[in-house]
Parts: C-alpha cells; sequence; structure tokens
C-alpha cells in the first residue's frame, strides 16, 4: 500500500499549473529584489500557491483528475527539481529534445521560470559576455526597482540587498560559465590534441627540410670552391711548362755544341768484303770429286 500510495502520475495540465505557480512566486520575489531561488521557503510557499488555485471540481477543458490535498508538499518538491534538472541539461545540451515530454511541451515556461537562473538562454549558443552583462544587468532589475517604490528612509538599507542579489547571481552566472568552458575543453581536447600533434610533426619536417638544404648548399659551394681550385691549378701548370721545356733545350744546346766541337765524329768506315781462302765450300769440293 505504502509503494502504491508513493507512486504519483502528473499529467500535462497539474504540470502546466506547477510551473505557472512557480513563475508568479518568482515575479513575486524579484518585485521584492529577492532572489527566488535563494529562499528556503520557496517549496511550500508554491505548494500552498498550488493548493489554493488547484481546480476543486473536474472539468472537460483540463486534466485535474487528483484531489488538491493528495498533492503532498514532497511530490511537489521533487517533480518541480526534476522539472528543473531535466531543463538545464536541455539548455547545457543546446536541444529540446531528449530530455523528457514536460521539457519538451513547457521548454518556454520552463525558460521563464528559470530563465534568470544559472541555467540561462544564452547557454543553448556558446556565452559570450556581451550575454553576461546583459543577463546581469537585463530587466529584472530595472522594473523591480520602479514598480516597487519604497519611501526615502528605506533605500539606504534596500541598495544593500539589492546588490548582493546582483553579486550572488553575477557568481552563478560566473561559476556556470566556467563549468561551461571547462566541458567544452574536454570535448574539444581530443581533436586539439591530434591537431597539436599534426603541427608538431609539419614544423619537424620543415626544419629538417631546411637543414637539409643548407647541408646541400654548403656541399655545393665546398664541390664549387675544389673545382675552381683545380682549374686553377691546371691553368697554373700549362702556363708554367712551355717556359721550363725551352730553357732545357737551349741549355743542352749551349753545352753540347762546345763538346762537338772539340771531339769530332769520326767517319763511318765503309765496308769491304774479304776473301778468306781457308773457308769451306761445297761447291769446290763437288767439282774436285768430279
Amino acid at each position: 500500500m505504502a509503494a502504491i500510495k508513493d507512486v504519483f502520475s502528473w499529467t500535462d495540465d497539474e504540470v502546466e499549473l506547477l510551473l505557472r505557480v512557480s513563475l508568479d512566486y518568482k515575479t513575486a520575489k524579484v518585485q521584492e529584489n529577492v532572489d527566488w531561488e535563494t529562499c528556503r521557503s520557496k517549496y511550500s510557499d508554491i505548494g500552498n500557491a498550488f493548493q489554493v488555485q488547484y481546480p476543486r471540481t473536474p472539468t472537460e477543458e483540463k486534466d485535474f483528475p487528483h484531489d488538491a490535498s493528495a498533492i503532498t508538499k514532497v511530490q511537489l518538491t521533487a517533480n518541480l527539481k526534476q522539472i528543473r534538472i531535466k531543463y538545464r541539461q536541455a539548455v547545457d545540451l543546446g536541444r529540446r529534445s531528449g530530455q523528457g515530454r514536460v521539457v519538451l511541451m513547457f521548454f518556454e515556461l520552463c525558460e521563464e521560470v528559470w530563465g534568470g537562473s544559472p541555467a540561462t538562454r544564452s547557454l543553448s549558443s556558446c556565452i559570450e559576455t556581451g550575454d553576461l552583462e546583459e543577463s546581469s544587468s537585463g530587466p529584472s532589475s530595472p522594473p523591480s526597482l520602479e514598480h516597487s517604490p519604497q519611501p526615502e528612509s528605506s533605500e539606504p538599507s534596500g541598495s544593500l540587498p539589492a546588490a548582493v542579489v546582483v553579486r550572488h547571481r553575477r557568481d552563478l552566472l560566473q561559476a556556470q560559465l566556467n563549468g561551461h568552458r571547462r566541458d567544452r575543453l574536454k570535448r574539444k581536447l581530443p581533436a586539439d590534441h591530434a591537431v597539436q600533434e599534426y603541427l608538431k610533426i609539419n614544423k619537424r619536417m620543415v626544419e629538417l627540410m631546411e637543414q637539409t638544404s643548407i647541408r646541400n648548399a654548403d656541399g655545393m659551394q665546398q664541390m664549387n670552391a675544389t673545382i675552381r681550385d683545380g682549374f686553377s691549378l691546371m691553368r697554373d701548370l700549362i702556363h708554367a711548362h712551355p717556359h721550363s721545356s725551352s730553357g732545357g733545350h737551349g741549355h743542352f744546346q749551349e753545352q753540347s755544341s762546345p763538346f762537338m766541337q772539340r771531339r769530332p765524329h769520326p767517319p763511318t768506315p765503309t765496308y769491304t768484303p774479304r776473301t778468306n781462302s781457308d773457308t769451306f765450300s761445297y761447291r769446290q769440293s763437288l767439282f774436285q770429286e768430279d
């Protein structure tokens, strides 16, 4: 019986009534220069207003099947917190779908209820500094000062809570902004890491190519210098060789001519064949035998 009693199914009309009561409560607190989410009695006040506005008799146009007394404060608080969590998740993801039927149907109403809280409208489309400035100094605080005139004697005491509320909202927005930045950095970390590695590799390749080009240029310069020195040496040898050969030949002539004058070359004797009587002749021996 206890488990059956704890199960409570909210209808769409009941959820809409709960959100509208919360919006009215927020509007009333804004007029008092009070942040409604910082009030400790907000769930009790919203529950009392919900009980008052809940229809006592069923109607054909609206779906209110439960008794007003059957909806307890615990059920109302749990449902309102659940809707707020789902709405903030939808805002963080940037889309309405995926967070339940209630958020999909009553997204605009949830936006009006929690629009000034940490889950703001600007979160769905990349928070910017201008959005934070507009949200921190938005239309909520000036109308509250205009529509809630106070006596002149109470202005010094009322200015302090307004500054505290603005500072509190700004701190909440800054905390939410920092959280979103960390989430975005975590999501982009793998891609950024790969890009950084790719850039490092490309930079290293460019450095190696530059070093190779410098070494090749130095090698070409050294080779050109060696070839130039070789050609210079060959040119010097070619220019020096004719002078040395001509000078040596002339010196040889100068030294050899006196020698030839002092000792003339003897004449070559003429060849005269001699007859040797002692030489054996086969022809003579043949004739002698005959």
